[in-house]
This record gives C-alpha cells, structure tokens and sequence, in this order.
C-alpha cells in the first residue's frame, strides 16, 4: 500500500465513499482507485475457525490459539504500551524505528521556518483503552480460542488490518500481530501515531492533551467522510454515544465519537476511570470532506494523559496459571506402580520479559532445585521437568511439557511442587518478581498397584482433559461488527501535512518478518487420500484374512 493509500483508505462500513473537497490533486489521483466495498449488510465481524470464517485466500496468516488475559491485566498492558516504544522496549514492536512525532501549532500549517519539533512517542492511556473497547471489546481471541479476525482481515484487539491481507507486506511480524496481545496492541498504537503525524491539529497540537487525539482517531478508522461529524447520514442533535443507553446504536455516530461515548462510560470501573471529553466545533471542520486539514480551536473540557508518561516499572519475571492436563493438586494422577504419563502445564507470561526456550524453566520447588523422585524420563534435569516450549512475549502463554513417574508401590503417592525460573537469573517467586509462589503449582502422583514387567512405560496423556483457570465473568459486550477494522500501512512516510522530521520511513516493506502461510484464518484444505490408498487398504484386509485363516 502506498503513502497516499495509507493515510486516505477509509474501512467505512456504511460504505459511502470519501468526499474530494480540501483534497489535492496527487491524493485524488490515487483516491481515484480506491472501491469501498463493505456496506453494513456484509461487515460483520468474524471469529476464526467457524462457519464465520471469512474467505481463507483472503487473509495473510493463520489464525492462532490462545485465551484472553484478564481485564486487569489487558488494563495494566495499555499502561505500558501508553509510554511509547522508547519506554517498554520490548514489550511491543518499536514502530521500526520510528519513535517520535510533531508537537506544537507550529507542525500544523506547513508554515513555520523552522522545523517541526518533535517528541518521543506516547498516548493517553484512556485513549488506547478507549479505541481497543470500541474496535474489539479487549479480544485477542474468540471463546473458540482462536483470533479474532474481522471480515476486512482485521486482527485481535486493535484490529490491525493493515499488511494483514493476503499478499500485502508489512515492518512487523503479521504471525505476532495475530498471536499476541501486547504486539497486537503496540502496532496498533503505531498506526495511531501515524495518523496523528497526516490529521488536522486540534488548539495547541499537544499529544499529551486527549482530545487533541480527535483528528487521530478519526483517521484510525480511516480518513473518510463516513466519520465526518458533519455527515447528513447523522442527526445533528445527536446525544452523546452510551452504549448502554437505549436508541444510541454505534451506526449513528462517527467512529471518533463512538471512542469519545466509551471514554466518558467505561464498560465497568476495571477498565478504566470514565472521563468526559471535549469535543471540537463542529463548525470549525469541514462539512463534506473526508480529510479534514484545517486546525480547529481548543476543546472545552481540556484532558491531560497523566498515564500516558508512568515509566516503566523495572525488568519483571511472572507466570500466571492458565491450565494444565494434569488434575489439580486435589485429585491424585492415578498410575500403575513406575509408569509415566505425560502432560503440560499452561502459563501466561505477565512480567515484562519475553521468555525463550532453554532460559525459562519449570522447576521443582519445596524446597527449590530438589531431586525429584516423580522425575520422568523426558525431564533435561534432576530437578527442571520441562523448559518453555515456545519463545512467550508478555502477556502470550506458553506450555511446559513433561511426564511424572509413579512410586513403585502400590498406594504410595509423590507430591510434587513447581515454579518458575529464568535459569541463572532468578526465580519468579523471588522478592521483586511476580511470582507463583513456590507452593502454587503442585501435582500428586499415586501407584495404583505394585510395579510390574510394564514399569517404565510411558503412557500419552490423552486420558485427563485439561483443567483451565477460573475465568473471568464475562462483561456480555459481544464484538459490535458496525465499526470496520483501522487501515493503513502502519509505517508509510510522512505526508508533509504534520511534518516530523526527527525520524523517516523505515522503508522496509518487504514481508520477510511476518511471512505468509496458505489460508489465513485458520481455515485449512481437506487431506487429499494418496492414489494408493485404496491398494494399501486391500492389502491389509488380504493379509488379515490369510492370518485369521491360519489361527484356525
């Protein structure tokens, strides 16, 4: 996607097209091509992997599997991505490089002799909140477990569509984009940050004010005259958007309002402290356009982004229980004396650090580093029964695989206990980390009989279903499909509209991060049966006959 297509496409689900009033010619030229082809019959929104699904050639990756954090942990991780890319390192993607935008009046008519000044990048943290409820409830992933993707192959949480289609390329890895929160979420924001470099500036143009965002905003669903405010398609005496409220149906607001109404009432007091924004003179913005370029006045209220600037807090390692296929610690794992069944173990990583196979460790506890007599074979240690079996960013979950051993003697039970470590570095139970405690994850292994010729055999641990984490109740907000997916580039040059001149385009476009996989969505062509199949199969019935023939 070009510069040009990047800043004007419109995801307009009412599927009316941009109005060319205030465009230049160059922006009209490539608008020119450009086909809105969603109307509010065929956007709904989609989760992967059900009859829903949309077309699999459609979309770029796999959908991947996965469970939802909680809504204080998602809360706490729009905190952090709020600081900008400089401040949580590598938590999210780092905008490939770009890392600061214009600030000041002086960015917003092209008129000043000097350059622009240019700030670190950072958000309102209600404003994040606020835009992530309004594109996807806070779901990274359906109840099916599988990513939300949109009918216009919007991914997760911000519903990034840009590079996400088949065939298109991105800076960012797309299989992160559709695996993981936290990376979900920090791309998200750099599209936001570069609709705030191309929009109109609201007073004083200061990212640290949240209703300076508004022109942002409006572009993060794309700069077209469907989120007009001046729109005739909306009543002019319009209340305030409350979702809650009877009659307030998203489809008659712009997107920027819908963000305004969720900002003011918040879904519940977890999500965030409602705030009621300012908006600007409706007079002020132009009545047919869809890329407003004139600055408007100041906004009355005037909001600060007070958690946009909290630092970072220091490097932190935790794990949070998701589920495991072992019973939990009150039920005993049942097993004839001496053979092993293996399982998992399934953890969520809330700290800060990514974890990597053959760094972090699942290790016996009570007390740490014991011996443990319940070791299975499989275990790369006395006392670490599995290393993480996937690299897991914050806020990603990864599996720890292994077996447990039975006692030899029949009614005699292990009762193992586990924790988590970055191996030469520190517990996660230490003082300063996240935890669980030593005493959390425990496993009780009992003999059913005595050993026998069939100790030492491994048995497959197809026979416990998992046990999944208590999860939390479920808000009722269902995915409201009438707000199409943010498009753009994600990463596409500045326009000269808001000038930052401190960094430039990345220019890297070239796919090799997020590579491609054959049908997106997690939808996958039917096993074709080999042209031997059917000979093979005759064999063998041939063959059983002549053996049964000859036990008689």
């Amino acid at each position: 996607m070009s510069t040009l297509e990047h800043i004007f496409s419109s995801r307009a689900a009412f599927g009316r097209a941009l109005a060319p009033a205030a465009l230049a010619p160059a922006a009209l030229a490539v608008m020119a091509a450009l086909t809105v082809t969603a109307s509010a019959s065929t956007a709904d929104a989609q989760c992967s992997g059900g009859s829903a699904c949309p077309p699999c050639e459609s979309c770029r990756v796999m959908s991947r599997t996965g469970t939802n954090p909680a809504v204080a942990d998602m809360a706490l991780l729009f905190d952090r991505i709020a600081t900008g890319p400089r401040a949580y390192g590598t938590l999210g993607w780092n905008f490939g490089g770009r890392d600061t935008i214009g600030a000041g009046a002086g960015c917003c008519d092209g008129s000043s002799a000097t350059p622009c000044p240019t700030v670190a990048v950072t958000f309102p943290c209600l404003l994040l909140k606020s835009i992530y409820y309004t594109e996807s409830t806070w779901r990274q992933f359906c109840s099916t477990g599988r990513t939300v993707i949109s009918f216009d192959c919007g991914y997760g949480i911000a519903q990034v569509t840009s590079g996400m289609r088949r065939g298109d390329t991105s800076a960012y890895d797309a299989n992160r984009v559709a695996g993981e929160p936290a990376y979900n979420v920090s791309v998200g924001a750099a599209i936001l940050a570069d609709k705030w470099r191309a929009g109109a500036c609201v007073g004083s143009n200061d990212p640290g004010i949240v209703e300076h965002w508004y022109f942002a905003t409006w572009g993060y669903n794309g700069f077209a005259f469907s989120n007009n405010p001046n729109n005739p398609a909306f009543r002019a005496d319009r209340p305030e958007f409350n979702s809650s409220a009877t009659a307030r149906t998203r489809g008659n607001y712009p997107y920027q309002e819908l963000v305004w109404g969720y900002a003011h009432y918040a879904p519940s007091a977890a999500h965030w402290t409602g705030r009621q924004l300012g908006y600007p003179r409706r007079s002020e913005i132009c009545a047919s356009c869809g890329f407003p370029m004139a600055t408007v006045s100041e906004t009355s209220p005037r909001t600060p982004a007070a958690c946009g600037s909290t630092p970072m807090p220091a490097m932190t390692w935790g794990a949070q229980f998701v589920s495991q296929s072992f019973p939990l610690a009150a039920t005993t794992l049942d097993l004839p004396g001496g053979t092993e069944q293996r399982g998992y173990i399934e953890l969520r990583n809330v700290g800060t650090e990514t974890w990597r196979p053959g760094e972090v460790f699942l290790g016996t506890t009570q007390p740490r580093d014991r011996v443990s007599p319940a070791r299975g074979s499989d275990w790369p240690q006395n006392n670490r029964a599995a290393t993480v079996d996937r690299v897991v960013a914050p806020m990603g979950t990864g599996r720890f695989n292994f077996s447990l051993r039975a006692p030899t003697t029949a009614g005699m039970e292990y009762s193992e206990y586990f924790g988590v470590l970055r191996e030469g570095m520190t517990w996660f139970s230490a003082a300063g980390q996240l935890g669980p405690p030593d005493n959390q994850l425990q496993i009780r292994v009992r003999a059913t009989t005595s050993a026998s010729m069939d100790a030492g055999v491994s048995r497959p641990d197809v026979s416990i279903p998992p046990v999944d984490a208590t999860s939390p109740a479920d808000t009722g907000v269902e995915f409201d499909a009438q707000t199409p997916s943010p498009d753009d580039s994600g990463t596409g040059a500045d326009t000269g509209v808001r000038s930052d001149t401190g960094v430039g385009s990345t220019g890297r476009r070239d796919g090799s991060i997020g590579g491609e996989e054959p049908g997106g969505c997690g939808c996958r062509a039917p096993a074709t049966p080999s042209k031997h199949s059917g000979l093979a199969a005759l064999l063998s019935l041939v063959a059983m006959i002549a053996r049964r023939r000859n036990r008689r």
